[in-house]
């Protein structure tokens, strides 16, 4: 769906100003999109460190999976 098409349906709609409208709707989407990906970085994070506790006995296995889980975290700080 392009900017058009919002403004076209926002005026249908009856708005008077669709462009406010289209400006509001991109930062609440930026902002549900950046919440979605961090939620999906931090289970996967999790996965990583179930994988961690599951294998303690195995140092190379304990250490690669804390490694993971904490390269997912650092994704959400670039």
């Amino acid at each position: 769906m392009t900017k058009d098409d919002i403004a076209r349906m926002a005026r249908e709609a009856g708005m008077h100003d669709p462009m406010i409208f289209i400006g509001a709707y991109e930062r609440f989407a930026n902002r549900v999109y950046a919440l979605a990906a961090e939620r999906e970085r931090e289970e996967c994070a999790k996965v990583c460190e179930a994988v961690q506790q599951k294998n303690e006995a195995n140092g190379a296995w304990m250490w690669e999976a804390k490694n993971c889980a904490e390269v997912i975290r650092a994704r959400g700080n670039t």
